[in-house]
């Protein structure tokens, strides 16, 4: 599994479960969804309206969102 395999930030094995924000796509659907951004020129493929508001969020109020990241990921909290 993913999770028995991830690595930390020190090389070594994570050792905590996948932080995970939504449902997992299917391998096929995000295959089709590239093919389609590469054929018809995209720059940027995001695939989700969370991904699209956390693009945009990103990019207006980036210390926020740093913040807000690192405070997520510290909590060791996911967003389902």
């Amino acid at each position: 599994a993913f999770e028995q395999r991830a690595m930390g930030a020190d090389g070594t094995t994570a050792g905590t479960p996948r932080s995970m924000t939504g449902t997992l796509a299917e391998p096929k659907d995000v295959a089709a969804a590239i093919v389609a951004a590469v054929n018809s020129g995209k720059e940027l493929l995001v695939l989700t309206r969370l991904g699209v508001l956390s693009y945009y969020l990103s990019r207006l109020a980036p210390r926020w969102y740093r913040r807000a990241m690192v405070r997520r990921l510290k909590d060791g909290g996911a967003i389902h």
